[in-house]
């Protein structure tokens, strides 16, 4: 049986707003389910319809078995999360899917590359990171449009404290009067500005597809093999 028969039972036991229009849903999962730190999920509310979310967290990180960080664009489907946390609903889920994880083969350091909620599996690569006992370099590069949308970073600032991590925010669309005086523009170029040398890096890319694709091909025009850069392009 492949991941898209089988379906396993889910509990929603939290939900946790995170910005103005994202929320973190945690939820307990059968058993049965297993998956890999950077993989995502098919979540099937009431109506049926299967929703793509990556998981948040590494196996075994947090209280619930699986995070999920979910803008709050489908009203009726928020909705319907928030009902079956209160009314102890049971939804289904499919997976798990994909193959953006963590290669603990490699000496390279590490680029992590997020746009928006595509932060939510690089969050579980980082925990995989630590769970691993890893002392690479880590470089994490998070962009979105305003600050709200780098909803986690406190978390991220944490990392930097009690590991080999380095973080660079920047912003594409800075709100007027905004007190920000860090970087502006497009997340991969903030990061052709800084390393002249790319192939020094395992890549890890996440959010919007026109995002990756475009991280993808200007990393490939500075030098770096395809097979130093791992995306989710190829799995939805």
């Amino acid at each position: 049986m492949n991941a898209l028969e089988k379906k396993y039972r889910v509990q929603v036991k939290k939900i946790e707003q995170l910005s103005s229009d994202i929320v973190s849903v945690c939820l307990d999962i059968d058993d049965a389910f297993s998956f890999q730190a950077g993989q995502h999920l098919n979540l099937l509310a009431e109506d049926g319809k299967p929703r793509f979310f990556s998981i948040a967290n590494a196996p075994g990180v947090g209280t619930y078995d699986v995070e999920l960080h979910i803008r709050e664009v489908d009203k009726p489907f928020g909705q319907s999360l928030r009902a079956a946390m209160t009314e102890c609903h049971t939804l289904y889920a499919q997976g798990p899917f994909g193959n953006f994880i963590f290669h603990t083969d490699s000496t390279r350091p590490i680029l992590f590359i997020a746009g928006g909620t595509g932060f939510a599996p690089i969050k579980a690569l980082m925990e995989m990171y630590i769970q691993q006992g890893e002392t690479r370099p880590v470089f994490i590069y998070w962009g979105g449009r305003q600050s709200c949308s780098l909803y986690m970073e406190a978390l991220v600032l944490s990392w930097v404290k009690g590991y080999n991590v380095n973080y660079v925010p920047v912003l594409s669309d800075v709100e007027t009067g905004s007190q920000w005086s860090g970087r502006q523009g497009y997340v991969h170029n903030a990061v052709l500005q800084d390393f002249s040398e790319i192939t020094q890096f395992d890549v890890y890319a996440n959010g919007p597809p026109a995002m990756v694709l475009a991280t993808r091909d200007a990393l490939f025009k500075r030098g770096l093999d395809e097979q130093q850069f791992f995306s989710d392009l190829d799995s939805h």
